[in-house]
């Protein structure tokens, strides 16, 4: 079974991402600091969709998880950015 394409185990990384979004609200000050987080929920929360319509529409799916996957390529792109803009400022 891929991990990926289990709803509960994509349920749990996005009931993750939201309790790491609550834990960190304090520390991010600035609008850019979420990027990382808003990307990492969307391709969580995409992931979820696609898995469960993915059984009755294979179409919708395949094209969820593909932006699924992007959104968290982008998320770690966006995370890198921070981490680069954070030292910077620093």
């Amino acid at each position: 079974m891929k991990v990926y394409n289990s709803p509960v185990w994509v349920g749990i990384a996005l009931i993750v991402i939201i309790v790491i979004i609550c834990l960190t609200f304090t520390l991010r000050v600035t609008w850019w600091s979420y990027i990382d987080v808003f990307f990492f929920f969307m391709a969580a929360f995409c992931q979820l969709i696609a898995v469960t319509l993915g059984v009755k529409i294979p179409q919708v799916g395949a094209k969820l998880s593909m932006i699924a996957f992007l959104c968290a390529v982008l998320g770690i792109i966006a995370l890198i950015g921070e981490a680069i803009a954070w030292n910077i400022a620093a």
